[in-house]
């Protein structure tokens, strides 16, 4: 008889999360790989602490506090930064900055990108 003992989030590839579901019979442990929505859902039914590693929180964007509000539970705040489209990245820079960008993107073939940035080269030139 085995039961769910902790649930992992162990690892974030390309904005993929992965986890594993950690389950016990008291002598021997075994670990099954899960999609993280139903190991969370899973450990909130069977009421099993989650648990994940600093690498993890980081590439996902989320900082952890060290100080704790509650005494029983490490508190972690969230601080998700949205990542930013090429297009903002494009309105931030000067014309200096677009115009390197812009050769940049045609020595490499990259012509997409290349007429995004002459587009917004002509936007900040019409100011």
């Amino acid at each position: 008889h085995y039961s769910v003992s902790e649930i992992s989030i162990t690892d974030i590839k390309e904005g993929v999360f992965f986890a594993r579901i950690h389950c016990t019979d008291g002598i021997k442990d075994t670990y099954i790989d899960a999609r993280p929505s139903d190991a969370i859902a899973i450990a909130l039914r069977f009421n099993v602490p989650i648990y994940t590693f600093e690498n993890v929180l980081s590439e996902a964007g989320i900082s952890t506090n060290e100080s704790s509000k509650d005494p029983l539970i490490d508190d972690i705040e969230p601080e998700i930064k949205p990542k930013k489209t090429f297009g903002e990245i494009l309105k931030e820079n000067p014309i200096e900055q677009l115009n390197k960008m812009l050769q940049e993107a045609l020595a490499n073939e990259e012509y997409e990108k290349a007429a995004k940035i002459r587009d917004e080269l002509d936007k900040k030139k019409k100011k």
